[in-house]
């Protein structure tokens, strides 16, 4: 796998992505949102293209978090 996991490189990445964002667009209202999780490896690229597609100006943030436990963690949210 390549550095966003899917396979056949970034730019296939994004060749899907772009596909699947413009169909968004084409049906988001006017007033709607979109939220995109994604990989840090990919997120500059998909910022990108995201901004080609709805417009510089339509960028309101981004929520970024730090995973502090592992997943397989069975103490996590635990008290102690």
């Amino acid at each position: 796998m390549d550095a966003v996991g899917f396979g056949r490189g970034v730019e296939s990445y994004l060749c899907m992505m772009a596909v699947r964002l413009l169909e968004m667009r084409r049906v988001l209202k006017e007033t709607g949102n979109i939220y995109l999780h994604c990989d840090p490896t990919a997120s500059h690229y998909l910022k990108m293209l995201m901004d080609s597609i709805f417009g510089l100006r339509q960028f309101r943030n981004e929520i970024s978090w730090r995973r502090t436990t592992t997943k397989g963690d069975y103490r996590q949210g635990a008290t102690n």
